[in-house]
């Protein structure tokens, strides 16, 4: 019973693929792999960043808090370490509330820094899967925007999400990646309460696949 119930919590928090391979034997073989992504960003609800939702009321929300003036609209933020394989080797994240309407969270960003010696290909390669998830998870296809003084940003946005990729040089040759994802309804004030998702309805033959 234990085992059902964190299957059917987990089963829509991620991607299910499969693959399926012939081994070449008299009578072939087929053997399908199963594999599970669990899924870091969302649109359910009013959209998530990991087991963050947007729209969710501050004092939900329990790690280190200092006041910012310096975001539109004024914010609170609050400061994490990520844990170890959390998302993309991603280290730290800030969480932005609007001080105004019950404090809702409205901005995620999550950064990591790369290191002199790492190369560019490395980089691009998390770029690339940066953007291939927002395109799976958002709908969003982030496109570049600007490339000068060591800064490139990749920009896209629809009538709820903004999401912005930059990645800058910064001391003794380091670079450091940062994407923000911001519900622009809960920023702006259209959004007055923390989002109630209800679990989808249980389908076996959907969320299922037996092989035998």
């Amino acid at each position: 019973m234990i085992f059902a119930c964190v299957f059917l919590q987990s089963a829509y928090a991620g991607l299910w693929s499969s693959e399926v391979h012939e081994i070449d034997t008299n009578p072939p073989l087929i053997r399908m792999i199963t594999s599970y992504t669990p899924q870091y960003f969302g649109r359910d609800g009013n959209g998530f960043v990991g087991r963050f939702k947007f729209g969710e009321e501050t004092r939900k929300i329990h790690v280190n808090e200092i006041c910012a003036n310096d975001d539109t609209p004024p914010c609170f933020i609050k400061h994490r370490k990520m844990d170890k394989g959390e998302y993309r080797e991603f280290k730290d994240m800030s969480l932005f509330f609007r001080k105004e309407g019950s404090n809702l969270l409205c901005k995620i960003t999550i950064e990591q820094t790369f290191p002199c010696e790492s190369q560019a290909r490395e980089r691009t390669a998390i770029m690339n899967d940066v953007i291939e998830d927002c395109k799976q998870c958002y709908g969003l296809l982030l496109s570049r925007k600007v490339v000068c003084d060591g800064r490139v940003v990749y920009l896209c946005a629809d009538d709820v999400f903004e999401i912005k990729m930059e990645l800058n040089r910064i001391k003794d040759g380091e670079r450091r990646l940062s994407l923000s994802v911001t519900n622009k309804k809960v920023r702006d004030g259209k959004v007055d309460t923390h989002s109630k998702t209800l679990s989808p309805v249980f389908d076996a033959d959907r969320d299922i696949e037996i092989s035998i």
